[in-house]
């Protein structure tokens, strides 16, 4: 993950700039499914913050689109469930998956 601060916006996209080609070269060698998922979701999310839209909804696509094994089911929806609230800070809490809203109890 890239280093943020909250004192400086333009250096925090600095390094979000910086972490883009080690992301993309942590994905093209990622064996883990997890670690995969994981980096899709930093680079859809670290693309969107730098106003870069088509790339951003590339990498997102590719983890809906992800079909999670070894239990990452769970781990799959906690990284749709936060980028949704990235994009859309009024999003419900109470739908992991934004394709597929649950019933509450």
């Amino acid at each position: 993950m890239a280093y943020e601060t909250r004192d400086s916006p333009t250096i925090s996209l600095d390094y979000v700039r910086k972490a883009i080609p080690l992301l993309t070269q942590d994905l093209e060698s990622a064996n883990d499914q997890g670690k995969k998922m994981q980096t899709l979701y930093l680079l859809s999310e670290y693309s969107r913050r730098l106003g870069n839209s088509a790339d951003s909804m590339r990498y997102f696509e590719k983890l809906k689109s992800t079909d999670p094994k070894d239990g990452l089911t769970g781990f799959k929806d906690y990284l749709l469930n936060t980028a949704a609230e990235q994009r859309n800070p009024d999003s419900s809490l109470d739908h992991p998956n934004p394709e597929k809203p649950q019933a509450k109890p």
